[in-house]
C-alpha cells in the first residue's frame, strides 16, 4: 500500500515534503494513517488536474461530522404504520421528516438543530395527532421522547453538523497559521481563493466575518450561524500548519508606521495644553520613567480607520508595548477643566527632537515659529 502511496507523489515536492513530515511525526505507522494520507494525496491530486467534484478527505472518515442521521422506525403503539424519522440539514436550516413508505407526510422546519429545539418533539406530537386521528397523544409522546432520548446519546448525533459547516469543511484545501504579531489564519480554498483570519476574528466568534468573505469570495450565501462558526474554526485549527509571516512581521507595523508620520510634522512642547491645541505632549517630569510622548487618542483612532483596523483592537497596544514603542497604554488626562485620552510613546518616534538622554531638545512651540 505504501509503494503504490510513494508512486502517486513522485514528483511533487510538496506532497514529498508533506509525506515525510507525517512519516516523521509517526501518523504513517498504522494502515488507518496511510489510507487516510492517500486520501489526501489523491484529493489535493484531484484539486490540481480541476477536478473539484470530489469529496474532502476529512468527510471520508469514520468519525467525520455528518449532515444527515439514518432514518429511525417510530415503533411502540406507532409501530403498525411504519413510520421512519429523519433529521437532516438542508439550505441552512434543520428539517426533521416523519414518512410513511416514500412519501413525506410531516415536514418540520427550524432554524436550529433538533437536539437544542424545546419545541420540536410538541411540535412532532401536534402534526402525527393530526395524520392519525385514533393514535393517543400520551402514545405518541412516548414514543417520541424514547426515539430522541436514544437519538441524542448516539455516535451519530455526536457527528451531527450543519450543511454549512460540511461546505465548508469541503471546500477548505489547506489552512495557514502564519506567524505575524498577532497571528494570521489563512485558509486556501478548492478554485484558489483564500479567506483570511485575524486570531481576533477567530476569538470572537463572530458568523459575519466569515459570511462576508463567503459572500464575495464565491457569490453565494453561506448563513453560518454562531455555532456553525465554532465548529469550522475547531476544524481549522486542528488543521492550522505554521509558516513565517510574509513581509512584514506585524500587521500593526504599517499602523506605526503612519503614526510616526502624522506625528512627526505636530508642534511639540512640554506645556500640557499642546495636547488639546495640537495633539501631542511631552511629559518629562521627575515622577515619570523617563520622558513620555503623549499622542491623543483621536489621532490614533484616525489613523487605525483610515487603515481598516479598529481603534478599540487591544492588539496595536500589545504590539507597540513588546516593540518598546509604547511606554504607557492610553489613559485619561485632566487639562484644565476637561479631560482627554492619550497614549504614551517613547520619545525616540521623533529622534530628531530628542538628545541622547531623552530630553527634548527645544523649549516650546514658541519657540519653533
Amino acid at each position: 500500500m505504501e509503494a503504490e502511496l510513494l508512486n502517486l507523489i513522485r514528483g511533487n515536492p510538496e506532497l514529498e515534503s508533506r509525506y515525510a513530515s507525517h512519516h516523521e511525526e509517526g501518523r504513517l505507522d498504522t494502515p488507518e494513517g496511510v489510507q487516510t494520507f492517500e486520501a489526501e494525496v489523491r484529493h489535493h491530486l484531484s484539486l490540481v488536474t480541476g477536478e473539484e467534484d470530489g469529496e474532502h478527505p476529512y468527510l471520508k472518515r469514520n468519525d467525520a461530522p455528518i449532515s444527515r442521521m439514518p432514518p429511525v422506525i417510530l415503533q411502540g403503539g406507532l409501530g403498525a404504520e411504519m413510520l421512519k424519522l429523519s433529521i437532516f440539514s438542508e439550505r441552512r436550516q434543520w428539517v426533521t421528516e416523519i414518512s410513511q413508505g416514500e412519501r413525506t407526510i410531516i415536514r418540520v422546519v427550524r432554524g436550529v438543530s433538533p437536539f437544542n429545539d424545546p419545541r420540536l418533539i410538541g411540535r412532532l406530537k401536534i402534526e402525527i395527532g393530526r395524520c392519525f386521528p385514533l393514535f393517543k397523544t400520551t402514545v405518541i409522546l412516548e414514543e417520541l421522547n424514547r426515539v430522541f432520548d436514544g437519538l441524542i446519546n448516539s455516535p451519530d448525533a455526536e457527528k451531527l453538523t450543519s450543511e454549512v459547516v460540511l461546505r465548508v469543511i469541503d471546500r477548505t484545501e489547506r489552512v495557514w497559521r502564519e506567524l505575524y504579531k498577532p497571528p494570521v489564519y489563512v485558509i486556501e480554498m478548492k478554485g484558489k481563493k483564500t479567506l483570511y483570519f485575524s486570531a481576533s476574528d477567530l476569538a470572537k466568534c463572530q458568523p459575519l466575518r466569515i459570511n462576508e468573505q463567503w459572500m464575495a469570495l464565491f457569490n453565494e450565501q453561506l448563513g453560518a450561524r454562531g455555532r456553525d462558526f465554532e465548529e469550522i474554526i475547531d476544524y481549522w485549527i486542528s488543521e492550522a500548519r505554521e509558516r513565517e509571516a510574509a513581509g512584514i512581521p506585524s500587521i500593526y507595523e504599517p499602523v506605526f508606521e503612519e503614526i510616526v508620520k502624522m506625528v512627526s510634522v505636530l508642534p511639540i512642547s512640554k506645556e500640557k495644553i499642546n495636547l488639546v491645541t495640537h495633539g501631542i505632549w511631552l511629559e518629562s517630569e521627575p515622577n515619570t520613567d523617563g520622558a513620555v510622548l503623549w499622542v491623543r487618542s483621536d489621532i490614533i483612532s484616525k489613523v487605525m480607520r483610515s487603515l481598516g483596523k479598529s481603534d478599540s483592537d487591544p492588539n496595536m497596544a500589545n504590539y507597540l508595548i513588546e516593540e518598546g514603542k509604547l511606554k504607557e497604554r492610553s489613559r485619561v488626562h485632566r487639562i484644565e477643566r476637561g479631560t482627554l485620552r492619550a497614549w504614551g510613546f517613547s520619545p525616540d518616534i521623533r529622534p530628531d527632537e530628542f538628545s541622547e538622554d531623552g530630553t527634548a531638545e527645544f523649549q516650546g512651540c514658541e519657540d519653533r515659529g
